[in-house]
C-alpha cells in the first residue's frame, strides 16, 4: 500500500485552531494521509491535545516567517517527509472544505497515467502555474531536483510577492522544466475560453460558482468570504448554497468569521470612550467591511448598525455580526437617502439612548458600484480607522482641540464659490437651504467627501437634539438617488455633517 503524506501549513495569530480546519484534516485522514501539522504559530493546548487525538497527525510549531513555502521548507529541511512516501500533498488552512467528496476528484487524477503532479485550478496570472494551496506531488517530483531548487530558496525573507513568484508559479515551472508532467483538475481554459491576457482572474474567486456547481469542487478559499476581491454579486448566496445543498457544516465558515473579528472580551485600551455609526447596504462587502471595524473593538466602543433590508433577513449575516459585535445596536431600514438615511437613523438612537462617548465615527459600506474607481475610493476612505492608525487619530483630535472632524486627507473638499456666495456643485441649492434652515454661521466651507469620518460626538449631539434626525430623513430622495445631473438632499447632506462642526467653530482635519 502506498504511504501519503500531507505537509499542512497553518497559522494563527492567537495560536487557536478553527473548526473549518479541523473538518479538513478529519478529511485528510479519510483519505489516509499522514500529516505534518506545522504551524506558523505556538499552537495552544487543548488544540494539541485535541490534535493529538489524531494517530495521523505530527504537531510542529515554528516562526512565523515564509508563509506556507517558508512552512513546507522548513518541513523539508528537517527531514519531516518520511523515506517511504510515495505521494506529498502540500497544501495549507486558506480553504474552507470540502465542501463535496475529495476522495472522487483523488480517484480521478490517480487513475490519469504518467502524472508527475497535479493540483485543483490552475492560473495564469504572472504565468501558467498551478495554485499552490493544494499541490500532490510523485515521489519522482518530489525527489527531483527541480524540487530541492524551489525549496533551496530563502522563504523566509521573502515578501509576500516574491513568495508568489519564487514559490507558488517557480515550482510548477521548475519541474515542468525538468520534464515533469503536470495538469489541473479544473483547466483554467475550460473557466475562461476567451483567455485575454487583460482580464486573468483568480479561478477561485473569480469562477467560484462554476466550480462548485459544474465541477463539484470540493473548496471555498477563506479569502473569497472574507474580502471578495473581485466584487462577485452572487456572493450572499453561497453560504446558504453550502447549508443547504451540501453536507458541509457551514458553522465551521461562521464560526471563522467570527473569529476573525475577535479582540477578546475587554478593549486593549480604557480610553478614549467611541461610538461606531454604521450603515451596510452591499451584501457583497459585507465581511471585508467588518474585518475593517474590528480594530474598533480595542477601544471601549459602542457600535449602532444599521442594515438594509436584505441584510437584515440574511440570517447567516446577522448571526456573524451579533457574536462578533456582541451588544451592539442593529437597526434595519428601507433605501432612504442612502447611507445618509441610514446614518441619520442610527444617530437618532445614538441621541434616544443617551450613549455617551467622546469620538463617533460615520461610516457605510462604500462601494460605488456605479464608478470603477469605487472600490480605490472605499480603501483610502477606510485609512481613517485602519488599527495602526487609530491611536495617532485619537492623539489629534486631544492634542489639537480645533479639530471636530478628521477624515483621509485626500478627501478634505471645499467647493465654495466666494465670489457668488454659492457652491459648485449640483447639490448647491440643496445646501444653501439647509446652510439658512439651520442657522449656520460659516468660517469654512471645508467638508469630508465620501461621508466618511470622525467627528467629537458632542457635535453631534448638539446639532441633533436641537434638529431631529428621523424628520431630516424624511426630506431625503428615495432610492439610489445620484447627483451627476441635477442635485440632491442626500449629497447635499455630505457637505453638511462637517458644516455643522464649522459652526461650533471647529476645522476640519485630514490625516
Amino acid at each position: 500500500m502506498s504511504k501519503s503524506v500531507c505537509l499542512f501549513a497553518h497559522f494563527s495569530p492567537k495560536g487557536s485552531i478553527s473548526a473549518y480546519v479541523y473538518t479538513y484534516l478529519d478529511a485528510l485522514s479519510d483519505l489516509n494521509f499522514d500529516i505534518v501539522f506545522i504551524s506558523n504559530s505556538a499552537v495552544l493546548e487543548q488544540d494539541q491535545i485535541r490534535l493529538q487525538k489524531n494517530p495521523r497527525i505530527s504537531i510542529k510549531e515554528r516562526e512565523n516567517k515564509g508563509n506556507d513555502f517558508g512552512a513546507w521548507q522548513w518541513a523539508v529541511q528537517n527531514n519531516l517527509i518520511p523515506a517511504d512516501t510515495d505521494q506529498l500533498l502540500l497544501t495549507n488552512d486558506s480553504n474552507f472544505g470540502p465542501i463535496t467528496d475529495l476522495r472522487e476528484i483523488m480517484d480521478v487524477m490517480s487513475a490519469k497515467p504518467g502524472l508527475d503532479f497535479w493540483g485543483l485550478t490552475e492560473s495564469y496570472q504572472g504565468g501558467q502555474h498551478l495554485q499552490s494551496f493544494f499541490v500532490l506531488l510523485s515521489r519522482k517530483a518530489f525527489l527531483s531536483e527541480a524540487f530541492k531548487r524551489v525549496f533551496s530558496q530563502d522563504f523566509n525573507n521573502f515578501p509576500k510577492k516574491s513568495i508568489i513568484e519564487r514559490g507558488e508559479i517557480f515550482l510548477t515551472t521548475e519541474l515542468a522544466r525538468e520534464g515533469l508532467t503536470w495538469e489541473a483538475f479544473v483547466p483554467y481554459p475550460e473557466l475562461d475560453p476567451d483567455m485575454d491576457p487583460l482580464f486573468l482572474h483568480n479561478p477561485t474567486h473569480y469562477y467560484y460558482h462554476q466550480l462548485i456547481t459544474r465541477y463539484k469542487y470540493p473548496f471555498v478559499k477563506k479569502e473569497l468570504v472574507l474580502q471578495n476581491p473581485e466584487n462577485l454579486q452572487g456572493l450572499p448566496q453561497l453560504l446558504e448554497y453550502i447549508d443547504l445543498k451540501t453536507n458541509y457544516p457551514v458553522n465551521d465558515i461562521l464560526d471563522a468569521l467570527v473569529d476573525v473579528y475577535d479582540r477578546g472580551t475587554t478593549p486593549v485600551n480604557k480610553s478614549p470612550h467611541i461610538s461606531a455609526i454604521c450603515h451596510l447596504y452591499y451584501p457583497s462587502s459585507i465581511y471585508y467591511f467588518l474585518s475593517k471595524l474590528a480594530a474598533l473593538k480595542n477601544y471601549p466602543c459602542t457600535f449602532i448598525f444599521n442594515l438594509s433590508t436584505t441584510l437584515f433577513h440574511d440570517k447567516y449575516f446577522l448571526r456573524v455580526l451579533k457574536q462578533a459585535f456582541p451588544g451592539s445596536i442593529i437597526l434595519s431600514s428601507p433605501s432612504v437617502g442612502r447611507d445618509i438615511g441610514g446614518k441619520l437613523l442610527a444617530i437618532n438612537a445614538l441621541i434616544k439612548l443617551g450613549i455617551n462617548s467622546d469620538y463617533t465615527l460615520i461610516v457605510h459600506d462604500k462601494l460605488s458600484p456605479h464608478t470603477p474607481t469605487g472600490k480605490d475610493w472605499r480603501d483610502k476612505l477606510f485609512r481613517v480607522f485602519e488599527e495602526k492608525g487609530l491611536p495617532k487619530l485619537f492623539q489629534t483630535f486631544e492634542q489639537d482641540t480645533a479639530t471636530g472632524v478628521i477624515v483621509s486627507k485626500e478627501f478634505v473638499k471645499n467647493e465654495y464659490d466666494p465670489d457668488n456666495a454659492s457652491f459648485n456643485c449640483t447639490s448647491k441649492e440643496n445646501l444653501l437651504h439647509y446652510i439658512k434652515a439651520f442657522n449656520m454661521h460659516l468660517t469654512n466651507y471645508n467638508f469630508a467627501a465620501g461621508t466618511i469620518f470622525w467627528i467629537k460626538t458632542g457635535i453631534l449631539t448638539k446639532f441633533f437634539t436641537a434638529n431631529a434626525p428621523l424628520d431630516i430623513r424624511e426630506g431625503l430622495e428615495r432610492g439610489n438617488a445620484l447627483d451627476f445631473t441635477s442635485g440632491t438632499n442626500i449629497h447635499a447632506w455630505e457637505r453638511v455633517f462637517s458644516l455643522m462642526a464649522n459652526a461650533e467653530g471647529y476645522k476640519i482635519t485630514g490625516i
